[in-house]
């Protein structure tokens, strides 16, 4: 029997009020190794299970590891980990993903999730954990935004360069046997699905997909929505970019486009939010407003959302593209690439794509067609406010939570 007492003194966690539901299975969220639930996976697993205590479908949300709690046998684990990989000569990057860590955290703490469905965001149950689960009664689920084979193979040269590829091996296989192992495994994409089959050997019947939400409460993105009616019109068309990873997401490319176009005299800027090199931020036309939290500083976070006519994401490699789903959520068309789950989260309309090998020069002309073509762009536009409102995290915690309920288990 599940008991709220254990599940609470997990290392972080988010709980619905009032307690555990009685009529069924409490259904539980596993972020990633980020060190807390809302600052892993992006914060997605955080927006995922609010939206879920919303509606009733999801119970709450919890990780296994936190910054806040020091595990000092977990650490005297990482230090042997990576002296093996130098002894190896290997580079000792990684260690959250190797098959140690993901042992030792679910040895530690799967008895306190006792007879709960837990929905993993990451990639990864350990052995011990598919040994174990059934004494315990515990339900495997995963949804996912992509596979260790996209992200550690995809990812590469940008946000895991310092993995060595003999650490992602070993744990593509740990990878594997969960999802064989799992009740149901969700995507948030068909390209994610597509690999699933194509290197993991799971049968395409097995693997369902749901779309993720937009990472922005109801309340932020309302606020975009009402201060982009009243703006007075400009005379350039503001195109905006959020990301932490400005090469992986196409923000060099991007920029010498708007460039060349201004150079023209097309009436286009760029505002950028994030992490903006300084050659690209000294450009003519270019405004840099750095890394905004949406939490710390959210009147911030709006105002900039509020500013732009356009959202884009150039992204050579992504496993998700959330940041697409967010321009939608405030009626922001977008131009992205068709790369991943970009391909998925637009498949009901609200921007274009471009192939991630365009040159500087085709995005150029794409960008300036929008800027000519105002027919087009109010076309764009109305498609993405007709979304606003199907992009937000309940609809895809309704459907995880009826996918669980299908399963069996209740």
């Amino acid at each position: 029997m599940p008991e709220l007492t254990s599940i609470a003194r997990l290392p972080d966690v988010v709980l619905r009020p009032g307690g555990l539901p009685s009529d069924r299975r409490p259904r539980l969220v596993a972020t990633g190794y980020g060190g807390s639930v809302r600052g892993s996976f992006s914060g997605s697993t955080g927006y995922l299970a609010d939206a879920g205590i919303d509606d009733g479908s999801i119970d709450g949300a919890f990780t296994l590891f936190s910054t806040d709690r020091h595990d000092r046998v977990l650490q005297a684990r990482g230090a042997l980990w990576k002296a093996q990989r130098l002894l190896a000569r290997q580079s000792t990057g990684g260690f959250k993903f190797s098959a140690e860590f993901s042992a030792h955290l679910w040895r530690k703490h799967l008895p306190a999730l006792a007879g709960t469905d837990v929905i993993n965001n990451f990639q990864l149950f350990s052995d011990d954990f598919r040994a174990r689960r059934r004494a315990h009664d515990v339900g495997a689920f995963f949804y996912i935004d992509g596979t260790l084979h996209d992200y550690l193979g995809g990812y590469r040269d940008y946000d895991v360069a310092a993995i060595d590829p003999a650490t992602a091996g070993r744990v593509m296989d740990l990878e594997r046997r969960g999802y064989h192992d799992a009740d149901t495994v969700v995507t948030m994409s068909e390209h994610t699905a597509g690999t699933l089959v194509s290197q993991y050997g799971l049968p395409r019947d097995r693997i369902s997909v749901v779309l993720p939400g937009a990472n922005l409460s109801d309340e932020m993105a309302d606020r975009v929505i009402a201060l982009r009616e009243i703006r007075a019109e400009d005379q350039e068309l503001t195109v905006g970019f959020i990301g932490v990873y400005p090469e992986r997401k196409g923000l060099p490319k991007l920029a010498a486009a708007i460039t060349a176009l201004r150079a023209e005299g097309v009436p286009i800027r760029l505002l950028v939010v994030g992490r903006c090199p300084d050659d690209i931020a000294s450009l003519d036309g270019v405004e840099a407003l750095g890394y905004i939290s949406k939490t710390a500083e959210p009147d911030r976070f709006v105002d900039a959302m509020s500013r732009m006519d356009l959202g884009a994401m150039l992204s050579t490699v992504e496993l998700s593209g959330i940041a697409v789903l967010e321009f939608l959520r405030c009626g922001i068309p977008v131009l992205a690439t068709d790369v991943g789950g970009i391909p998925d989260n637009l498949r009901d309309g609200g921007g274009t794509t471009v192939s991630p090998t365009a040159t500087t020069e085709e995005v150029a002309a794409v960008l300036g067609r929008l800027v000519g073509d105002e027919t087009e762009r109010r076309r764009l536009t109305a498609h993405a406010q007709a979304r606003a409102h199907t992009t937000r995290w309940q609809r895809t915690a309704a459907a995880l939570g009826e996918l669980v309920a299908a399963s069996g288990r209740r």
